[in-house]
């Protein structure tokens, strides 16, 4: 069973953007076709809410095995933006993982590999 956690740093985390962070990367765990131990999620708004500008970060660390460990970064004037952006760095990562191990991602009950999924295009 995974463990899935999200921190907030600067801004409060409302049940909607808790939500809505949780779907968008859950897309990217179901990819993977093996068990994801656990999955932490940061979430900073550098300058608090009063100041705007390119300061709101997001960061995940997820835990796969006892081996792999995934550590993305992303940086942007919304956390929205940012939680976007790093779901698709996420499953990108993920199938480039996947690719490279030799394992199978998950797509709709069908099993293929992620670079024959995306007609061969590596990221």
């Amino acid at each position: 069973m995974m463990h899935f956690s999200i921190q907030t740093h600067g801004l409060i985390l409302s049940e909607r953007l808790r939500r809505y962070a949780h779907q968008k990367l859950e897309f990217a765990f179901r990819q993977l076709d093996a068990p994801i131990s656990s999955a932490r999620i940061s979430l900073f708004d550098t300058n608090g809410p009063l100041l705007g500008g390119v300061d709101k970060t997001c960061r995940i660390v997820v835990q796969i095995d006892s081996k792999v460990k995934i550590v993305l970064n992303e940086h942007g004037s919304s956390i929205t933006e940012v939680v976007d952006r790093i779901s698709d760095q996420l499953s990108r990562t993920i199938c480039d993982y996947v690719d490279s191990s030799g394992r199978k991602a998950s797509v709709e009950g069908r099993f293929e590999t992620c670079s024959r999924r995306n007609g061969g295009n590596q990221f």
